[in-house]
């Protein structure tokens, strides 16, 4: 006869009584609900991070759409005619402008290599065929600016000018120079300031002049 397992019978007993099984029922619920409480807890740590890092994406988002925005409104739609119209006209005055720059320096420069049997009388003609040379490319300057003037910006034009009257003072003060104030300190000094002024409007020019061409955009199909 086989022995009977004693503490089997008493627990099996003791868990079949009503007292014991709704303890144990509570205790399984107890252990669910703090389950789902760690569960809920953790989905609202997700929900909070992906809240935040949700947020950061559109303020990105928005943020690039005004930045695009802002591009699109500094972009000035043209058709490619026009394009080629104004971009033909800024080279072409610019072209002028850079023929000038090189050589207004050389009309009074502070040092310079002469010859050494060079004499007053020579160094006048030389001087006087570098202000005609320049008399003639600041002509051009003027021809060109403004018979193309109605094809690119006024803010374009008004540098421009800045540029000929520096020019243009340069060539009347050389031409108007006497013996006595030729070749001196002043006299130097005067056409360093008519330089800077050019140079100043020249790279004014050349500065508006990248920018406006970044700003044209050529309507497709024109």
């Amino acid at each position: 006869m086989a022995s009977i397992d004693w503490l089997t019978v008493l627990v099996s007993a003791a868990i079949n009584t009503p007292a014991v099984g709704a303890l144990l029922g509570w205790l399984v619920k107890r252990r669910v609900a703090e389950e789902t409480v760690k569960h809920n807890q953790v989905l609202e740590e997700l929900r909070a991070k992906y809240s935040v890092e949700l947020e950061a994406y559109k303020s990105d988002l928005e943020k690039s759409k005004q930045m695009l925005q802002a591009e699109i409104e500094k972009t000035v739609l043209v058709t490619k005619v026009h394009f080629e119209t104004e971009f033909d006209a800024l080279k072409r005055v610019f072209a002028r402008l850079a023929e000038i720059r090189p050589r207004i320096s050389d009309l009074r420069p502070s040092t310079s290599i002469v010859p050494v049997d060079d004499t007053p009388e020579a160094k006048k003609k030389r001087l006087y065929d570098k202000t005609a040379e320049m008399a003639e490319l600041y002509n051009n300057l003027v021809t060109d600016s403004e018979n193309l003037s109605p094809f690119y910006p006024a803010e374009i034009y008004a540098e421009i000018a800045k540029c000929r009257i520096a020019v243009s003072s340069e060539i009347d003060d050389i031409s108007l120079t006497t013996g006595e104030d030729g070749f001196t300190t002043r006299w130097f000094a005067r056409g360093r300031t008519n330089k800077e002024q050019f140079l100043a409007a020249y790279m004014q020019v050349s500065g508006l002049i990248r920018e406006r061409i970044a700003k044209l955009g050529v309507v497709r199909g024109s």
